[in-house]
């Protein structure tokens, strides 16, 4: 799987998700291996981000296919932090560094 397939969306009833994309066609898209995005409070009351299999109980491989018509907004790549994410459910853990820093000795 590479980073450059990775696609960003939002359906019309309001779920974000982060899927490969399999192919897209002028009226549809074909996504597998999706996490859904979720908002979550913490205990100290800041908004964590949480990831959930989508749709749940769908063997991760199996492709799904999502008009376009029920899209909020056309796949967009996904931002490095949901790629990051992404990584560590499906791919193979390694993170994208976006800011490279400097080690001294």
């Amino acid at each position: 799987m590479s980073n450059n397939n990775l696609v960003f969306f939002k359906l019309g009833s309001s779920e974000e998700i982060v899927s490969e994309l399999v192919e897209e066609t002028p009226t549809q898209i074909i996504v597998k291996k999706s996490i859904m995005i979720q908002f979550v409070p913490n205990q100290t009351g800041q908004v964590t981000l949480q990831f959930i299999p989508y749709p749940l109980g769908v063997d991760p491989e199996q492709q799904i296919t999502i008009l376009k018509s029920a899209l909020a907004f056309l796949p967009i790549p996904a931002p490095i932090n949901f790629q990051n994410a992404y990584n560590q459910k499906y791919g193979s853990g390694i993170e994208v560094i976006t800011t490279p820093h400097v080690l001294h000795s």
